[in-house]
């Protein structure tokens, strides 16, 4: 049975929808039950999931930041600000282009990125979605990673598992996904950054307005989410190369 007096909720996995002040969680298996705080020291604790883009966050580490040696799973707990409980992140890449055959440094670049993204599914509360490359007029891009992003950001929205979601990406094509999950009475917040040089990574005007909150990643951001000498934490040291 539910009990609304333990601070500690523990819910039994039955159906996607939202009973009274439980929230069901669709995404485990039914009988599940899952526990996670309700109050810490006395204040509600709101949840959150981070959404990542991983092409547009490795373009600002890598040339702005200078390819900081970033403690991951700090740094996404930084992005709640102790205020919120981190349901979960969740980081969209693909994997790097391979000829066919691979030249040497395809395969360590390759190499490089499965190690990250291992790690990445090892993090408390992480998760990966990958996407494809593909080629367009020419140049690769990246397939798929959108259509991920979106769909996760409007399902939790709508299934009432979030109260608040922070993004990290630059694209406007993602400005209908916000305004779904504003809709959904979620506190979308924006961590953007705004090019400073010729073919810095860039933050889309329309995607600045269409968002609740909006925050710069800056020095200050970074510097508090650096490396600590402790094992088994994912040190993300820009692109991956």
């Amino acid at each position: 049975m539910l009990q609304k007096s333990c601070p500690i909720r523990q819910i039994i996995i039955a159906l996607p929808i939202v009973v009274s002040n439980y929230t069901i969680v669709p995404t485990v298996p039914s009988g599940t039950v899952v526990k996670y705080p309700q109050i810490w020291n006395g204040i509600f604790l709101g949840k959150v999931a981070v959404f990542i883009d991983g092409g547009f966050f490795e373009k600002v580490l890598d040339g702005p930041f200078g390819r900081p040696k970033i403690d991951f799973e700090k740094f996404c707990d930084n992005l709640c600000d102790g205020s919120d409980y981190r349901l979960r992140t969740y980081y969209y890449d693909c994997m790097p282009f391979q000829s066919d055959p691979p030249t040497e440094d395809e395969k360590r670049r390759y190499a490089n990125k499965q190690r990250f993204m291992n790690v990445v599914e090892r993090l408390p509360r992480f998760e990966s979605r990958l996407g494809k490359l593909g080629w367009v007029g020419g140049e690769l891009v990246q397939k798929r990673v959108d259509v991920l992003f979106a769909v996760d950001l409007v399902r939790m929205s709508w299934r009432g598992m979030i109260e608040k979601a922070v993004i990290i990406t630059g694209d406007s094509d993602f400005v209908p996904a916000v305004q779904a999950a504003k809709e959904a009475g979620v506190v979308v917040q924006l961590y953007y950054y705004r090019a400073r040089r010729l073919h810095e990574p860039n933050t889309h005007d329309e995607l600045l307005s269409a968002v609740d909150e909006r925050y710069e990643i800056d020095q200050g951001l970074i510097d508090k989410s650096l490396r600590e000498d402790k094992p088994g934490r994912l040190v993300f040291s820009g692109g991956v190369k």
